[in-house]
């Protein structure tokens, strides 16, 4: 597993697209996933990314999660269990 971190505007988007596609050129099974909400990733890669995996190349799927949406599906699920 390799997150990409930094500042806004430095290029994480673009390297993590750009590590994502070598690794699946290299052979391994790849899971590109953003949680950025611009949700750039797409442009990036040429094609809309949903929220599920999405095939882009042989090897790579890519995914754009929206973190608010994900943390209150998580709270609600929390909630339903107590």
């Amino acid at each position: 597993m390799l997150f990409f971190g930094g500042k806004g505007g430095v290029g994480k988007t673009t390297l993590a697209a750009a590590w994502a596609i070598r690794s699946a050129e290299a052979g391994d099974r790849t899971l590109l996933v953003s949680t950025d909400p611009a949700h750039s990733t797409g442009d990036i890669l040429g094609r809309a990314i949903e929220s599920a995996p999405t095939p882009v190349l042989p090897g790579l799927d890519a995914m754009e999660i929206d973190p608010a949406e994900e943390t209150e599906r998580y709270i609600q699920d929390v909630k339903n269990r107590v």
